[in-house]
């Protein structure tokens, strides 16, 4: 069974008793490259443009995790300029 931590969504509806939820997240190299899509989709918005959803090409979802992962590289090295993880999280 696979399952993608990413996507998973779980709703807890308790009644009169007492119930306990516990939730378990783990990252996986897939949803490591999602998450980058995803970053990197944040950020294009930031910039102005619209990218096309996560998912909807596969290609496109590669470039995206590459983009992120090389702005993310050089940024790191420029003094004073922000990380993309904190430009693509406003």
């Amino acid at each position: 069974m696979h399952l993608d931590a990413v996507q998973i969504r779980t709703w807890v509806q308790n009644g009169e008793e007492v119930s306990i939820s516990f939730s378990l997240t783990f990252q996986t190299r897939s949803s490591i490259r999602l998450t980058h899509a995803h970053r990197m989709n944040a950020a294009m918005r930031h910039w102005g443009l619209e990218p096309r959803p996560v998912g909807d090409s596969l290609w496109r979802d590669v470039v995206k995790q590459f983009a992120y992962r090389a702005t993310n590289m050089v940024s790191r090295m420029l003094p004073g300029q922000p990380a993309l993880r904190r430009v693509s999280q406003r």
